[in-house]
């Protein structure tokens, strides 16, 4: 039995709970902790630079404070096991299983965004990319921001999205509403409008390997590497001069 089912304890009330305190920490708690922790940097000179670096910060911030809501809201609360959340060992082929998933994942987010751009009638404006362009690049933006893109979204989202959102659903719903269901608050609650349909592609295919695979490692998994080849993609064509 998976260790998901151990989510059935938690209740609707729980989950509307947990989803009002994570927006409500993202759009009061953390504007209030970006404000206090920016006097560090106006001694930085003004640039995207430094905005960029800030911006990560804050990225941090938000990730630490999402994690101990669900913490004390749900796991504490409920007295779940990290069992609960996906956090199981993965047999070595999903892991393998995870990076060619995310290098499939590149051409299906491209042909998505250009079907998109084709409705839109313009070229797609992807604001993450704009943001990760600070035009001077320097070693601890690139590091920063593949620490921040690499290794802490990979996890915080899958816990949230997979291990919480996805196993909460999964056991009162089928698979396949399930992934629908967790696809569309992961692609949505990123806030990026032109995004959501290339993120819904993935967010389908990161639920599809943490259900056939049992644990949340190998999503993880494609997820980090997912991000690392669009990060690589974009630090080549700055490198190169074609973006």
């Amino acid at each position: 039995m998976k260790g998901y089912h151990e989510l059935y304890r938690v209740t609707l009330a729980d989950t509307l709970l947990f989803l009002i305190a994570v927006l409500a920490s993202v759009r009061f708690v953390l504007p209030w902790l970006l404000q206090t922790f920016s006097q560090g940097f106006r001694a930085l000179p003004e640039s995207t630079g430094s905005q960029l670096q800030l911006v990560l910060v804050g990225f941090l911030l938000q990730s630490l404070i999402i994690l101990l809501i669900l913490f004390l809201v749900i796991i504490l609360r409920r007295g779940l096991s990290l069992k609960a959340l996906g956090f199981v060992p993965s047999d070595q082929s999903w892991i393998l299983r995870g990076v060619l998933l995310a290098i499939a994942a590149i051409p299906a987010v491209a042909v998505v965004n250009i079907i998109v751009s084709s409705f839109k009638g313009a070229p797609l404006d992807n604001p993450q990319m704009d943001l990760l362009n600070p035009g001077q690049l320097s070693v601890g933006s690139i590091l920063l921001t593949l620490v921040a893109a690499g290794l802490v979204a990979p996890i915080v989202e899958e816990v949230v999205f997979r291990g919480f959102f996805y196993g909460w659903l999964r056991t009162r719903y089928g698979q396949w509403v399930s992934m629908a269901v967790s696809a569309g608050l992961f692609s949505m609650l990123h806030g990026i409008a032109i995004l959501i349909p290339a993120l819904f592609v993935v967010g389908l295919m990161l639920a599809w390997i943490y259900e056939k695979s049992g644990s949340l490692w190998p999503a993880v998994v494609m997820h980090s590497a997912f991000n690392c080849i669009m990060l690589g993609l974009l630090y080549s064509a700055l490198f190169s001069g074609a973006a």
